[in-house]
């Protein structure tokens, strides 16, 4: 089941999203946006990403679906998740999200999802949402993006990442409270509004009992990488 789950998530990435068919502002419009990408470390690991989201519903309400994951060089999923979501309208640029998030790789576990997502003034996109597992774990992350206009088709993306857990997993080699930020900045180059290919360079330090955790298992507690990817948005 969880190979199943995994490989639709793979698979949606390259879904095209349906066409909004009725002209009323109250009829159901879709959008989607995904992220696909191959990273090399500092360490001279590779792996390819995906990162994508998308809705179908109108200015009050949608339902969501999204999903992440990454996969190592060997092939083998180092994470993947599928979230889906009904979201409502708070204010003119912000929803609140509620849901489920299966979890695939490294663990299956299933956890409640409440968040938001909208935009911050001076045109920060946030996405922020807290998860509740099974066990009781809670954890929550928060992602800030900022777009840069250089030229009419290239476009800088700066962007920042953090986790934190109410309690350590050392399954999961995550501790409690800060487990990691990760920092960045993606320049794509828009052939069209729907397809622009990017490159980009992100920071990651782990924190804490994490850091401890991960580096007494080998790991490193930081690591930079480069990553070549593609932006597809419909």
């Amino acid at each position: 089941m969880r190979s199943l789950l995994l490989a639709a998530a793979v698979a949606c990435l390259s879904a095209p999203a349906l066409r909004a068919e009725a002209a009323d502002a109250a009829a159901p419009y879709t959008f989607w946006l995904s992220r696909t990408d191959v990273g090399s470390s500092t360490e001279g690991e590779s792996d390819f990403d995906w990162d994508a989201q998308g809705w179908i519903g109108n200015d009050e309400q949608k339902a969501w679906v999204k999903t992440t994951g990454n996969l190592q060089s060997a092939g083998s999923p180092d994470r993947a998740d599928v979230q889906l979501l009904y979201s409502r309208a708070i204010h003119d640029f912000w929803d609140v999200q509620a849901g489920v998030r299966q979890t695939l790789e490294p663990a299956a576990r299933t956890s409640a999802v409440l968040g938001v997502q909208g935009l911050a003034p001076y045109w920060f996109e946030v996405d922020a949402a807290a998860f509740l597992s099974e066990g009781g774990r809670l954890t929550g992350r928060f992602e800030g993006t900022y777009e840069l206009t250089l030229t009419q088709r290239v476009f800088a993306e700066p962007f920042v990442t953090a986790r934190f857990a109410s309690k350590t997993d050392p399954k999961l080699l995550e501790g409690s409270g800060l487990m990691d930020t990760e920092t960045g900045v993606r320049l794509r180059y828009e052939f069209s509004r729907n397809f622009a290919p990017y490159v980009g360079v992100s920071w990651a330090r782990r924190y804490g009992s994490t850091k401890r955790l991960l580096t007494a298992a080998g790991g490193d507690a930081k690591e930079t990488s480069g990553r070549v990817g593609l932006r597809l948005l419909f």
